[in-house]
């Protein structure tokens, strides 16, 4: 059938058979390309001439059936977004990097970024639930640099007698914080077979395999900024440190190095470290809890020589994504085929700037030197 005499449901199953011609051997991939040019503007035309067959029924009709075709064909696009089709073709669109075909199977033009089907965002949002640091750190998605506000020092206030004499005028220091968002990247080796994987299942197997280590990658870099902000430096936030061989009381010392009203106080610390804390506990011959009743949030990305650290991620910590939770991608299926039998590599990114945001909000413990 000629691609003129094509409806619209026809158009898009030979767009979604395309991808799979272009991997078989001796395939015209000019043929190819030129035919899936053909399928977008014969798409576009069929849905513009629908849209001129509402627009004359909404004339017809009035302002009541306009609501209704807005709400429809926002529902035409979820359903499409949602459709096998769709999620075929956008895990395609990642792995060749060409996002012609998923573009056009949506009912109306696509601008910027194309929409992300729901179960990449359930993957995505699995990751983020999964890591219990990541899952208590503030989050806002605001483009560039991102700034806060904290207090370096802030009296509180005082009772005034009527008649009295005046109060002292507020000694406010105030400090400022600049999150600069940069790439945190992972890249990843993996066989051809998993690249053959099509839709959901390859989906799901490189979302699970790089958005982990990603955040684990973030997690990583927020550990090493509280490290760093036991340091001095003038206007930054400042976390507390406690050093020296492992006691029972370190838990309790850090506690008390905190600073103001701090919510959900956790400990985090290494499961090794874990097991030495709790040693001691059934080691004291009778009965404390070496945590304080603190929740202890188990990670592997403390630096070296930190045993634990303890704060308030939700008011110390800060992470802005100016574009957003989605992971990128980028495929190279070239240069490891020369080295690497069989292999194709995968470099997932994510722009993200975090921090640390409130002066004491967090305690290092760290090891005998």
């Amino acid at each position: 059938m000629e691609i003129k005499d094509m409806n619209l449901e026809e158009v898009i199953a030979r767009m979604n058979a395309i991808p799979e011609e272009l991997k078989k051997e001796g395939a015209d991939i000019d043929a190819l390309e030129t035919e899936t040019n053909a399928l977008i503007e014969r798409k576009a035309s069929l849905i513009a001439q629908k849209k001129a067959d509402v627009k004359a029924v909404i004339e017809d009709q009035g302002e009541t059936i306009t609501e209704n075709v807005e709400r429809t064909q926002t529902m035409e696009n979820v359903i499409t977004r949602n459709s096998p089709e769709y999620i075929n073709a956008y895990a395609e669109a990642i792995k060749t990097g060409d996002e012609k075909i998923v573009r056009s199977l949506l009912t109306e033009n696509v601008n910027g970024k194309v929409a992300v089907p729901d179960v990449v965002a359930t993957f995505v949002k699995e990751a983020w639930e999964s890591n219990e640091i990541w899952r208590r750190v503030p989050k806002t998605y605001l483009r560039g640099n991102y700034k806060i506000q904290f207090e370096i020092n802030a009296p509180i206030a005082v009772t005034h007698t009527e008649g009295g004499n005046a109060i002292d005028e507020e000694n406010l220091q105030l400090g400022i914080v600049n999150l600069l968002p940069m790439y945190t990247k992972k890249y990843v080796k993996v066989s051809d077979e998993a690249m053959s994987l099509t839709g959901e299942a390859f989906l799901q197997y490189i979302y699970a395999e790089i958005t982990d280590r990603i955040i684990a990658a973030i997690i990583n870099d927020l550990m090493a900024a509280i490290v760093d902000s036991t340091g001095t430096t003038l206007g930054a936030p400042h976390s507390a440190t406690i050093q020296g061989a492992i006691a029972n009381t370190d838990i309790i010392n850090a506690i008390g190095q905190l600073k103001g009203e701090l919510r959900d106080v956790v400990v985090m610390t290494s499961r090794s470290a874990y097991a030495q804390y709790k040693a001691l506990q059934f080691a004291a011959g009778y009965p404390i809890d070496i945590f304080d009743g603190l929740e202890v949030l188990f990670t592997d990305q403390l630096p070296t020589g930190v045993r634990a650290i303890v704060g308030s991620l939700r008011d110390g910590a800060h992470a802005n994504l100016p574009n957003g939770q989605e992971v990128e991608f980028k495929i190279d299926d070239t240069s490891l085929a020369l080295t690497s039998a069989d292999m194709v590599g995968i470099l997932g990114r994510m722009y993200v700037g975090i921090g640390v945001v409130r002066d004491g909000a967090f305690c290092v413990i760290k090891a005998q030197a």
